[in-house]
């Protein structure tokens, strides 16, 4: 669906930009007109002046969370984990230890299909050269202890 980018109102006699923010529930184009210079309405945010000093944006940028509380990197390290259960199915379905229905749904970003032999054979080396993270936090807590 493509948006309307001009607003004609007063029958016919103004023509304005047409705000460009989209109702997630009913998935329509907001019908106000845009404030002059911006993309979207008053109510979407036109107004927004956004942060006044250095260090308030600075925690905008720190911040930069989505959805809620999740930073962008716990949501990279969340899909990562889901490609690497992915390319595990993929694994036991070649190696014929399982005969279940593959998950269904789109697959994470950074997925790579494994199917081949030669293919488990890489995924698996590249595993066992990755540093396992509870490894090396146990080394850490040792030399800790140690120190």
């Amino acid at each position: 669906m493509s948006k309307i980018r001009e607003l004609v109102i007063a029958g016919g006699k103004i023509h304005c930009a047409r705000c460009q923010a989209m109702s997630k529930r009913t998935k329509l184009q907001c019908s106000a007109p845009a404030e002059r210079g911006k993309r979207v309405c008053r109510f979407h945010g036109a107004r927004s002046t956004g942060p006044k000093t250095e260090a308030s944006r600075l925690l905008v940028v720190r911040g930069k969370v989505k959805l809620g509380d999740e930073t962008r990197q716990a949501r990279a390290e969340r899909s990562n984990k889901f490609a690497e259960l992915a390319q595990i199915e993929d694994a036991l379905h070649v190696l014929g230890l399982t005969d279940a229905p593959r998950t269904r749904g789109p697959k994470p970003r950074n997925y790579r299909p494994i199917k081949s032999m030669q293919d488990v054979i890489q995924f698996v080396v590249g595993q066992l050269a990755r540093p396992c993270s509870a490894v090396s936090e146990l080394q850490e807590e040792i030399t800790r202890k140690t120190s």
